[in-house]
């Protein structure tokens, strides 16, 4: 487990940055909207790093298997990015985005997590209004298929 400054005053005080009414709820775990966005900070026991999880939002029943197909596609493209996760909420049954939060040395400075939990805000909003109608560029058009590539899986990771 990372030692880390005090988190209830760390989030607070973005919070405060962050021009959010309740500056204890990051803090305590509770959902704040963002832009539009409902996101939450997750830390304490069991993490060693704080955790922020934005609401993308629900997939139309009849598009559900189109958009999930395509949140794949778009975790595959972002395969060295592992810190970033998409996830389905079980009691909103709605797709969500999750960034873990890893402060360098010396770096866990409220303004720090006020601009990823803001960033995190914003990409779940920018999905939310392209993948979830699909408007999202299909990852894989121009990849080669087993019969014109070396090796389609790879080429994918590297897309």
């Amino acid at each position: 487990m990372n030692a880390l400054p005090d988190m209830a005053r760390l989030c607070r005080e973005a919070s405060q940055a962050l021009g959010l009414d309740d500056v204890n709820a990051l803090a305590q775990g509770h959902t704040v909207e963002i832009d539009g966005v409902l996101v939450a900070l997750h830390h304490g026991e069991g993490l060693s790093w704080p955790v922020v999880v934005a609401e993308i939002g629900a997939a139309a029943p009849d598009q559900a298997l189109d958009v999930y197909r395509r949140l794949l596609q778009v975790q595959l493209m972002s395969a060295d990015q592992t810190d970033l996760r998409f996830g389905l909420n079980p009691f909103r049954d709605t797709v969500v985005l999750s960034q873990t939060v890893r402060f360098g040395p010396g770096a866990a400075q409220a303004a720090a997590l006020a601009a990823i939990v803001k960033a995190t805000a914003a990409q779940a909003g920018e999905w939310r209004d392209s993948l979830l109608v699909g408007d999202a560029h299909e990852a894989f058009d121009d990849a080669p298929d087993a019969a014109h590539g070396p090796d389609p899986l790879c080429h994918a990771l590297r897309a």
